[in-house]
């Protein structure tokens, strides 16, 4: 490891569109891109020669305790009745949104910018009255690629 290298622990998350927080999130799974490989077989050789082909953006889930906060179900809602005709214009759901990485005193470490960015799944639960767990809020959040920012 490189001496000036920082690392980062992992705390909480924090989602903002436009510059405004809308929720925070105690689990972020990865924020991950593939390229596929084109392989071609020049004449001639036994080696396969391999090169880069188009990349995309894995999906993101983001997973907290459920609480009032209704910001992301009510993100989620657009783009349902966007998709239902109910009078939204196409693709007005997706937003270019930060996540940003918290440490434990709530400062900014680390921000990546997920461009067109959009909820594709939500679910609130398990709901179990025998126990006394929290209800937790989980989203997927679907984007074109990822941008790395500094705080």
């Amino acid at each position: 490891m490189a001496d000036n290298e920082t690392l980062f622990q992992n705390y909480l998350w924090r989602v903002e569109i436009d510059g405004f927080a809308i929720a925070e999130y105690n689990e972020c799974a990865e924020i991950k891109t593939t390229t596929e490989v084109i392989e071609r077989k020049p004449g001639g050789s036994h080696w396969t020669k391999k090169e880069a082909g188009r990349s995309k953006a894995e999906n993101i889930t983001l997973r907290r305790d459920l609480g009032t906060n209704k910001e992301m179900k009510e993100w989620r809602d657009k783009v349902v009745n966007a998709k239902t005709l109910k009078g939204l214009p196409p693709e007005s759901y997706k937003k270019d949104i930060d996540v940003v990485q918290l440490d434990r005193e709530l400062n900014p470490i680390k921000r990546w910018r997920l461009v067109n960015a959009w909820p594709s799944e939500y679910a609130a639960g398990p709901w179990n009255g025998d126990g006394n767990a929290i209800v937790q809020e989980t989203v997927t959040i679907t984007y074109d690629r990822p941008t790395d920012e500094n705080p």
